[in-house]
């Protein structure tokens, strides 16, 4: 057995009790004694030895107390002190050293010995006394030979323990507590001023010989850098700034394999745009999602709304699907609207698509939308909210956001950069020249030619290689039909379907399904007393086609909008617009009227564009763009030939009493019959 020194009153617990060593015995065996009972303990050295090792057994802190004062802290590595103190170390270690290759019988004589022979061979040696090289030798064998005990102890020297009179202290910390330790704090020096007045005020009502003496103005700075920061800062700003400041910071979540987790955020880029026409349009607001297998950006929406459930709904559309017709259609947008027909194509393509595991948002209120969680249950895909005031679980997000800012939006002309010191005098608004289809193709195409090829620090590769590797050891989950993409990412709400089909914002669907669905959901009851509720998708960016629940068979039937030509491209929001044009009543208008007034709106909406008041000139640029994307306004007018106007009038009747009555009217008759309440048959 190799022997191990270890002196003997050496402290150590062993299986949670503190024991002492006796005697070191000649067959390899320690004598301990346990400290609080007194019981004595055998034990082979090699026994003790894997103990320390394993950790069921450590030497106490209190073995160290002739190196360091009981009580305060002890630097566990030598590595921890500064050269010059290892320096005078190790220069210790060489006199001891010496000293115990001469001790034999007396430690004086060892000493004078090793100072003589220094003396001889280092002229320019400073030699300590013979009192200090017994002291460094004393601590040195006592330590088990440790260097550390001969580390000069600077930090344990001069005056120790409170100097501050008891009452003193007790007025400064009330003081404190009460004007310093708060929101709207005081400055230091107040907090001085007012201790001071304070001991005044106490040493009134004391005799001569009872009275204090204020602290200096030192002592009081010296007291306030003494508390703990984070206790300050607590109390004076709250704890959330007091958290981001002290707190430690964890990483966020991880994944093992491409879209196991995907994160999604908004971000307003630092970036004024302007319309088509040169007026400005403002800051755009950017939604991204971001593979944290990979760092790849799987989606991304671009829209000058504010973030809603269907901006999400527009990423997660693009997330999920192939990724090559939507690369053309920006590259065309960018050259219809500009003078750059030279302008070369993506370079590198955009491989990401599949469907998502888990979906990682913040507690934004669009992400708590019904139709958002309605869409992720059919997906199959999972929710996670990231943790109120836990920015880091959602760092690589917003870390895409920095590089997308740094790297591309704050060179751009019109750029707010990320504040206005860094703007200075730079006139955004002025400087302005890009439309929103601009951004949306060099933002495109930065993602794609530029991030995604670019080294991460993150993952050690490009983001690219990293998703095509990953995706090899394990490929990606396919939607199996596009339609169901479509059906999945809609709103939801609720509607009563008859033997009309379905009324929704005051627009009629209808299909054969629709009326096998009612049939059957009618079926067996003797008495229809209401027409059944049942569960409505619909698409905000196009009215055209609606999906209706089939809970018994667990499928969506698809419904046109009887008003084909008119619904055909045409947003929930033109939709309002339209209604609103037309005022009271819009609801009765036959799909020509309904036609003629978008057409009208759109004229309209050519002559405001140009208003200088922002919100008018805002929707009616929004309403042109949305316009001439679809491209279906100025084709034809709505086919409405006879034939097929009394084959809707007879399918689908929408004459109404008030219409009745004017006919009459033109022929000179009068109605004596009260026109029912809205709603009635």
């Amino acid at each position: 057995m190799t022997r191990f020194h270890l002196p003997e009153n050496t402290q150590l617990f062993v299986n949670g009790t503190l024991y002492k060593v006796v005697a070191l015995t000649s067959n390899d065996e320690v004598h301990l004694s346990n400290l609080e009972t007194g019981e004595p303990y055998l034990t082979s050295s090699k026994d003790l030895a894997n103990a320390i090792y394993d950790g069921k057994a450590r030497l106490d802190d209190a073995n160290f107390s002739a190196s360091a004062p009981t009580g305060k802290p002890r630097q566990t590595s030598f590595d921890a002190f500064d050269e010059k103190d290892k320096s005078e170390a190790r220069r210790r270690l060489k006199f001891v050293k010496k000293m115990d290759c001469l001790y034999s019988s007396s430690l004086n004589q060892a000493a004078i010995d090793a100072g003589r022979f220094f003396s001889e061979t280092a002229a320019q040696e400073t030699l300590p006394s013979v009192r200090t090289l017994k002291r460094w030798y004393q601590c040195w064998v006592a330590s088990g030979q440790d260097i550390r005990s001969l580390v000069p102890r600077h930090a344990f020297k001069g005056a120790t323990g409170e100097k501050m009179c008891s009452r003193v202290s007790a007025i400064l910390l009330e003081v404190t507590e009460k004007y310093y330790l708060r929101k709207n704090k005081v400055t230091a020096r107040e907090v001085y001023r007012i201790v001071r007045q304070s001991v005044a005020k106490a040493n009134m009502a004391l005799p001569r010989c009872m009275k204090v003496k204020a602290p200096s103005e030192r002592s009081v700075y010296r007291y306030l850098g003494s508390l703990d920061p984070y206790d300050v800062m607590l109390a004076q700003k709250g704890a959330q700034i007091a958290d981001q400041k002290f707190k430690p910071v964890y990483a966020g979540p991880t994944a093992a394999y491409p879209l196991q987790k995907v994160q999604c955020d908004h971000h307003i880029i630092d970036l004024i745009v302007v319309y088509p026409n040169g007026e400005v349009l403002g800051r755009l607001w950017l939604t991204v999602a971001i593979d944290l297998y990979s760092r790849m950006v799987v989606g991304f929406d671009l829209s000058p709304e504010s973030p809603s459930y269907r901006s999400i709904m527009r990423c997660l559309r693009q997330a999920l699907a192939p990724k090559e017709k939507f690369l053309e259609e920006v590259f065309q947008e960018f050259l219809a609207q500009s003078d750059c027909s030279d302008w070369a194509g993506f370079e590198s393509e955009w491989p990401c698509f599949g469907m998502i595991e888990t979906l990682i948002v913040d507690n934004g209120l669009e992400f708590h939308s019904q139709d958002l969680l309605d869409a992720a249950t059919q997906l199959g895909v999972s929710i996670e909210y990231n943790p109120a005031r836990k920015p880091y679980y959602k760092g690589v997000v917003e870390r895409f956001f920095g590089t997308l800012n740094s790297r591309l939006i704050h060179s751009l002309p019109g750029t707010t950069m990320s504040n206005p010191v860094a703007r200075a005098d730079y006139k955004s608004e002025k400087e302005a020249k890009l439309t929103i289809q601009d951004v949306h193709y060099l933002i495109t195409k930065f993602i794609v030619d530029e991030y995604s090829r670019g080294f991460h620090k993150g993952i050690r590769c490009s983001p690219i290689d990293k998703w095509l590797r990953g995706t090899k050891k394990r490929p990606v989950r396919l939607l199996e039909r596009r339609e169901d993409l479509s059906v999945l990412t809609s709103s939801v709400t609720s509607r009563t379907l008859s033997r009309l089909g379905i009324r929704l914002f005051d627009l009629a669907f209808q299909s054969q399904a629709l009326q096998d669905l009612y049939r059957r959901l009618v079926k067996g009851n003797i008495r229809v007393k209401a027409n059944p509720k049942v569960l409505v998708k619909y698409d905000p960016e196009n009215l055209m086609t609606i999906y209706v629940e089939d809970a018994q068979n667990k499928v969506f039937l698809p419904a046109n909008c009887t008003y084909q030509d008119y619904a055909n491209g045409l947003s929930l929001w033109r939709h309002k617009k339209v209604k609103s044009y037309l005022g009271t009543g819009s609801d009765t208008f036959s799909e020509e009227k309904l036609y003629e007034a978008r057409q009208e709106l759109y004229e309209v909406a050519q002559q405001v564009a140009g208003s200088r008041q922002k919100k008018r000139r805002r929707n009616a640029n929004r309403l042109l763009t949305e316009e001439d994307k679809v491209g279906n306004l100025h084709t034809v007018s709505p086919s409405l030939e006879p034939s097929h106007q009394d084959e809707l009038t007879r399918d689908f009747p929408r004459i109404t009493f008030e219409e009745i009555e004017e006919e009459l009217k033109k022929n000179g008759w009068t109605s004596s019959v009260v026109a029912p309440k809205r709603g009635a048959e």
